[in-house]
This record gives C-alpha cells, sequence and structure tokens, in this order.
C-alpha cells in the first residue's frame, strides 16, 4: 500500500488533526505490523517543498534522512513507465503533478493508497484508504 505524502506532513507538523493517525501508521510501519508499505520518492521531494514554504528548511536534511530510514518502508524511484503513467493520469483526471506521481506509483504496485486527499477517488482502479478512517 503506497503511503501518500500527507501521512509524512501529518506526523512532521506540529498540530494536524491527522497527527494521531498518521503517527500511529508510520509506528504499524516501523513494527512490522503494517505489512507491503511503500512510498514514491516523489513525495521526499513534496515534503521538502513543504518543509521550505513553511520556512523550516534547516529542516530538510535531517527530516529527509529520517523518511529515507524509515524501518519496513520501501521507496520506489520514479521509472519512465510511472512518468509516462503520472502524465496520463494528470491530463485524465485533472490531478497535480505529486498526485499523479503517487497514483501512478500505487497502480504499478497494488493499487492502494493511504491519503486524506479525496482526488484518488476519481481513479477508479485505486483503492484509497483515509488516514481520517485509521484509529489512533
Amino acid at each position: 500500500m503506497l503511503i501518500e505524502s500527507d501521512l509524512f506532513i501529518a506526523v512532521i507538523k506540529d498540530k494536524d488533526r491527522l497527527k494521531p493517525a498518521a503517527t500511529k501508521i508510520m509506528e504499524d510501519i516501523q513494527s512490522g505490523r503494517m505489512e507491503d508499505a511503500y512510498a514514491s520518492v516523489a513525495a521526499i521531494q513534496e515534503v521538502i517543498f513543504w518543509l521550505v514554504r513553511e520556512g523550516r528548511s534547516d529542516e530538510v536534511l535531517s527530516t529527509v534522512n529520517i523518511l529515507l530510514n524509515v524501518k519496513n518502508l520501501e521507496w520506489v524511484d520514479l521509472s519512465k513507465e510511472i512518468c509516462l503513467n503520472a502524465s496520463a493520469i494528470m491530463k485524465e483526471f485533472k490531478l497535480s503533478p505529486f498526485d499523479s506521481y503517487h497514483a501512478a506509483t500505487a497502480i504499478s504496485r497494488d493499487n492502494k493508497i493511504i491519503s486524506s486527499d479525496h482526488v484518488y477517488d476519481k481513479i477508479k482502479s485505486l483503492e484509497r484508504a483515509s488516514l481520517a478512517s485509521i484509529s489512533p
């Protein structure tokens, strides 16, 4: 199941309504209770952009290091196929570039994604689990 960047950002934020659920999911991944968790390397870029936009550039290196070393979380590179599929998703479903990369990555694997973003519901082949639906 693809872990979307909103989960990482919810954990990083000082206050976020989804922080308890996001923290629980991260704990489940690291403990091995959640198996087959993966994320697109595009999520790293999205987190970096968010940190810079929030004036937290000094946290970029440590945050990226922590994310890349989350136990039991596989990072999926952007292949040519994923880039091409993301471009098609952007055009057909009017998703943002990052959301398109996440969707294309999930479609290349198991068609499952954890995200609070309803835009993924437009893509019928994707099965979205909402962060809000996960009890901490």
